[in-house]
């Protein structure tokens, strides 16, 4: 089985970004994919999951238009309960805080995020890869 990351911002520069250094990270471990809002995401957790994939983590900013990112990862775990979570944010509300605070899965990173500190929670929070 193959195993997915998955990146979603609404902003293509953070977005190309992510998707850089995932693969720089992560090529020989998972596919990385992005998606530029909430809908394109889902879309491809569906597609991943219809096609036998572990969608491992998912990689989205909360400030985006439309489903903020703690309501997006709700929806995807009610399709993929084995998921984690990176959620990358500049602003922390109560409504944030209360998503976040649900799911233990969910870890919160600020924007802008370090690299190595990337790399090691989703390194750390992935489980054990099937190939």
């Amino acid at each position: 089985m193959m195993n997915v990351i998955i990146c979603v911002d609404d902003e293509p520069s953070i977005l190309l970004a992510l998707q850089q250094q995932m693969i720089r990270a992560f090529a020989n471990e998972f596919a990385i994919e992005i998606a530029e809002n909430s809908e394109s995401a889902i879309e491809l957790v569906q597609y991943f999951l219809e096609n036998d994939y572990r969608i491992a983590t998912v990689v989205t900013d909360e400030m985006m238009p439309g489903m903020r990112g703690h309501q997006l990862i709700n929806e995807i775990a009610k399709l993929s309960p084995d998921t984690h979570y990176v959620l990358l944010t500049g602003y922390i509300d109560t409504e944030t805080i209360a998503g976040v605070k649900s799911n233990p899965k969910i870890i919160c990173l600020s924007k802008p995020w370090e690299y190595d500190e990337l790399v090691r929670t989703i390194r750390e929070r992935s489980g054990p890869m099937s190939t």
